[in-house]
């Protein structure tokens, strides 16, 4: 419908039209703002930076326990370290986010985090790195908090409460094991994915790149589309979907017969794909389950104990590979994609909800 009206001593009409309300004529990125966008490339470069952090220790496994002469227990205990003082980096930072700001911590987090990254490559001994490792740790855990409460602000808004109480304390329990689940099932595979190529299929470094091109490729592909599923599925069906298929591929990929390498190579593909895509929109379903007031601290919290348990998975499967294989013992990390499926039916659809953020 529109209404038209005259200028006065002119003969041209004017057509009123009714207001579109729309996100944004940019689309989502221009629905961003100047804010939003700054948001998004700082927390974007961060988990860059994460991400090869993540690949370049597990690609260096096996160098690290034959550098220091240390076994699997010890070089799967070095990654578990690791997640686990992320763990508590989440924790902290998602509290320090509430209390003085999203931007400040984010700064804070990422100088901690890129300070011990690099002293993690000067370490002389076992020991050293293991304490650099700490620290790090501690530093990206609190970077992926933050950056992922500051992003899902801006994109959208929220309300506010205490993470513990009567009306939330149900929300916290299930949003962790969802986050043990899903971050359990990720690093039982991309922990010992290198390791495994080369010491149970024989390859070299250099053979193992096709390998772990294939599973990154569909790994990037899988985060970046997943967000789509989300918003067609809604969060609840799009994290039990791709949980349950991430779970189908870790086992397919670990039992795949000896020198079937062509199929091993295309089912990395599905693995990478579905297990990153869990992790896409997870900052935002997070956000979306606690109150303004309290959300650093909930998505915060609820992340980062999933990340400390989940943390146990690569140490575990490194004690249990000596009994069962490797092969085998990765298979562990099916375990927790169940977790996260029946953590799913204890907790809300948040799609479409939104966000009030704080300035």
């Amino acid at each position: 419908m529109s209404i038209e009206t005259t200028d006065r001593g002119a003969t041209r009409t004017h057509k009123i039209m009714p207001v579109q309300r729309t996100t944004d004529s940019g689309g989502w990125w221009g629905g961003l703002g100047p804010r939003g966008q700054k948001a998004f490339k700082a927390a974007f470069a961060g988990y860059t930076l994460d991400a090869f952090d993540l690949i370049i220790l597990t690609l260096s496994l096996a160098a690290i326990g034959s550098t220091f002469g240390v076994g699997k227990g010890a070089t799967g205990a070095l990654a578990t370290v690791t997640l686990s003082a992320s763990a508590v980096g989440g924790i902290l930072g998602g509290v320090l986010s509430d209390r003085i700001g999203r931007a400040r911590t984010l700064m804070l987090t990422v100088g901690v985090y890129s300070v011990f990254t690099f002293l993690s490559g000067l370490a002389s001994s076992y020991d050293m790195l293991l304490v650099f490792r700490v620290f790090q740790g501690i530093g990206f855990g609190g970077e992926w908090a933050v950056g992922a409460i500051l992003v899902a602000e801006l994109i959208k808004p929220e309300a506010r409460a205490q993470i513990f109480r009567s009306n939330l304390v149900k929300t916290t329990v299930f949003a962790s094991i969802l986050a043990t689940g899903i971050q359990g099932g990720y690093y039982a595979m991309f922990t010992w994915i290198p390791t495994y190529l080369k010491e149970e299929r024989s390859l070299s470094v250099v053979g193992t790149s096709g390998y772990l091109t294939v599973v990154i490729i569909g790994a990037f592909l899988g985060y970046l589309s997943a967000g789509f599923v989300h918003d067609r599925l809604g969060r609840r069906k799009t994290f039990t979907l791709y949980a349950a298929l991430a779970g189908v591929s870790l086992v397919a990929y670990f039992l795949v017969p000896t020198g079937s390498n062509t199929t091993l190579l295309i089912i990395g593909f599905p693995l990478g794909f579905f297990a990153s895509g869990c992790f896409s929109s997870f900052g935002s379903y997070l956000a979306e389950l606690y109150p303004t007031r309290a959300r650093g601290t909930g998505a915060g919290f609820c992340y980062n104990v999933g990340r400390a348990l989940g943390a146990l998975f690569p140490g575990i499967i490194g004690f249990l590979a000596a009994a069962i294989g490797l092969g085998g013992a990765v298979a562990f990390g099916v375990f927790g994609y169940v977790l996260a499926i029946v953590a799913l039916r204890f907790l809300p659809e948040t799609h479409g909800k939104e966000l009030v953020p704080v300035e």
